[in-house]
């Protein structure tokens, strides 16, 4: 496992040993004067080099000053796409993703990976057309999904609605732990109600701001 910045990664592409990488934590640091280009460097330094890391199993993507204030998940990285990684590592069992999802839409909807297990996207600032876009993709292996919603809503609709593959449960198929944090706007009857909530072992709604009655509605729904 490795944690790089871009410099780093650039002289670690010669090393041998890259090939027995399974996990790789990059980093990226926010370029004001060229903030709309900053996650694209990343996408092509680590995809350029899928050849060198066949192994790979893990990979986090995303702002560097994140671990300061991951409470609050801001961030000016703009993500434009992630179908990149998952289409250049088809071993790859874990993917998170932090920084800023208002910007662009992802058009990752419709991308089937078979090994992906776990799927993290940190955020405070989101398109729902990109929740919309990010629980579209066909990902048969996938057990644990966590979104943060943050609480700036950047276009209309219901959560719910925008999440529906997933709920209905064919989206992801074998989920069991769902997180969705940092939301004001989850219908959490609606959740219970929902093909998945039979087959979650963990829900998680951390952080998150809801109508009074929420503890009725588990009540009400104790499966």
């Amino acid at each position: 496992s490795g944690s790089y910045d871009l410099s780093q990664f650039e002289a670690l592409i010669t090393d041998p040993r890259l090939a027995e990488l399974q996990a790789l934590v990059f980093q990226i640091d926010y370029n004001y004067w060229d903030e709309d280009h900053t996650f694209g460097v990343a996408i092509e330094a680590i995809c350029e080099a899928q050849e060198q890391m066949p192994n790979l199993k893990a990979l986090f993507v995303g702002d560097a000053e994140g671990d300061r204030a991951p409470e609050f998940r801001k961030s000016k990285i703009r993500v434009f796409d992630i179908r990149p990684f998952l289409e250049a590592f088809p071993k790859l069992e874990v993917f998170q993703c932090y920084g800023y999802f208002a910007e662009y839409t992802l058009e990752c909807a419709g991308l089937r990976h078979e090994s992906l297990k776990t799927l993290i996207i940190e955020t405070s600032d989101i398109f729902y057309e990109n929740i919309e876009q990010l629980c579209s993709m066909d990902l048969p292996e996938l057990e644990y999904f966590e979104l943060w919603i943050g609480r700036d809503y950047h276009s209309s609709g219901n959560l719910t609605e925008k999440m529906l593959p997933v709920l209905a449960g064919y989206a992801y198929p074998k989920l069991k732990y769902l997180g969705v944090c940092s939301s004001e706007g989850f219908d959490v009857g609606e959740l219970l109600r929902s093909p998945i909530a039979s087959q979650l072992a963990v829900l998680d709604l951390k952080m998150g701001t809801f109508r009074d009655g929420i503890v009725q509605t588990f009540l009400e729904h104790p499966n």
